[in-house]
Formats: structure tokens, sequence, C-alpha cells
């Protein structure tokens, strides 16, 4: 039942939420720069659209959390977005960042040979329309590095029709009555549970589907090597720094054998 041929080999056990957002801003370029610096070798981040149709990476509706512009991203066109800076609330970030577009973002992760968790925002856009702005874009990104997500199963419908070689997982907070007969539906690869909610039962059941488990967002290390214990697949967390030992005098980061070791355990 797992979307595509994937075996998710490849996928490792920490991936960056929204980038690095603890160390620089959220979804930006000089985020996973930064992210990749420190040994992070796959990043979470969000797309929705603007009016002209085109994939940005932004994690709300608007620009008026993050930027020092306002406006509803749906409302406004990538020329709109000209100036703008989404690491102005940042304290002591060097440089301006400005909205990324898709197609800027996978040129970047192209580069530095990163994979990347999308996460399709549900901003009360036509599914089928925001897929298929998608779809172009996202088919020259390697699709062994890329795994789609969204909370919305409509949208995750219109990846399976219009991307059918690209994975995609489910994200809950909570999993409602039916919820199996509804993933056998999607032709899931993965499961994406708030990690507060997922216990024995849902791990097994899940597991039992053939599905993989992330788990989001989990920023304590502790908790993060239970959830690894108990056979996770992996963590999307805001400091993957916390999960990772400082090598080369303090300025590299890479994934630690510990942690490592904990799900090899763990199997």
């Amino acid at each position: 039942m797992l979307s595509a041929t994937f075996d998710g080999a490849d996928l490792p056990l920490l991936i960056g939420h929204r980038g690095i957002p603890s160390l620089a801003p959220e979804n930006t370029l000089g985020g996973v720069r930064k992210a990749h610096i420190l040994g992070t070798r796959w990043v979470e981040l969000d797309t929705t659209l603007l009016a002209d149709g085109t994939p940005v990476i932004n994690h709300d509706a608007d620009l008026d959390r993050l930027s020092d512009r306002s406006g509803v991203l749906h409302e406004l066109n990538l020329q709109d977005l000209i100036g703008v800076d989404t690491a102005v609330h940042f304290s002591g970030w060097p440089c301006s960042e400005p909205v990324p577009t898709l197609a800027e973002m996978l040129a970047l992760l192209e580069s530095l040979d990163m994979g990347l968790n999308l996460e399709i925002k549900d901003h009360g856009l036509d599914a089928a329309y925001v897929v298929n702005r998608l779809a172009p874009v996202l088919n020259s990104f390697d699709a062994d590095r890329l795994l789609i997500s969204s909370f919305s199963e409509a949208l995750l419908q219109q990846c399976r029709l219009q991307l059918p070689n690209i994975r995609i997982g489910l994200l809950v907070e909570r999993l409602e009555a039916g919820w199996v007969e509804r993933v056998k539906a999607l032709g899931l690869f993965s499961l994406h549970c708030d990690w507060k909610g997922l216990d024995a039962d849902i791990l097994e059941r899940a597991k039992a589907l053939g599905l993989r488990v992330l788990c989001w967002t989990v920023n304590d290390r502790d908790v993060g090597m239970q959830l690894l214990a108990r056979g996770v697949d992996g963590l999307i967390t805001d400091c993957p720094q916390v999960f990772a030992p400082l090598v080369r005098g303090g300025d590299t980061a890479l994934l630690s054998t510990e942690t490592e070791a904990v799900a090899y355990e763990a199997q």
C-alpha cells in the first residue's frame, strides 16, 4: 500500500522542521544553508501559492508574522514580494531573507544534495489547482529525495493523481475513528504524527500497514531517543543540533552515531 516505489532507506532519522528555526529564520534559503552546514540531510518546508499561481515557501497564509510586510499570499503576485524580508524579526541574523519560490528552494537543495519533506498548506484554495501548479516544479526534482505531506486529504488525493511517482504522507494531530481505511485509500508512504498523540496502538497498527512513522515537533533529546527506541522512523525537529554532537571545533554538527545506534537497537 506504500505510495510509489521508494523503500525509505535514505530517509534520515532527523529532519529539520522549516529548516533549522532555532538558529535561523524559518523557511528561508539562508536557514536551509545553515541546516546543511550543521549536518542536516533533509528539511521539512511549507509551500503555498501566490495569486499568479507561483508556488512559494512559506508556512502562513500571509506575510504578517515573519516579515516586514503584511498581505495574504494568494492575493499577491511574485513582483509584490520584491524587497520583502522574512528575517527581520530574527535577532542577530546578518542579512535579509526573501520569500523563496519553490523553484529557487529546490535548486538550492539540489546543489546541497539535500532531501525535502514538502508540506502543502491548505489555505482554502482548490486542491486540484494547487497540485496542478506544483507538479511541473516538483517533477524537476529527484523523486528519491522528496516526500510530500499535508493535513489535507484532498490535497494528498490530488498528489496521488497528478504526482503518482512521489511519496505522500498524512499529517495528523490526533487520529479519528476509521483512520486505517482512509490511510489505505490514500496510498500513503508515511504517517506524520504529533508525538504527543502517538500511542503504542497507533504505532503498531501503522507499522502493520507498512507505513513509515514520523513525529513532529520533537525538540527534546530524551523524548526523541524514547520515540526512536519505540520504533518511530524519524523525528521532525526545530533543533537538529540538540540531537547531534559538535565537532571540528564546534563549527559543524554531524548526525549522532549514538542516535542512530538507538534506532538500530530498536529494530
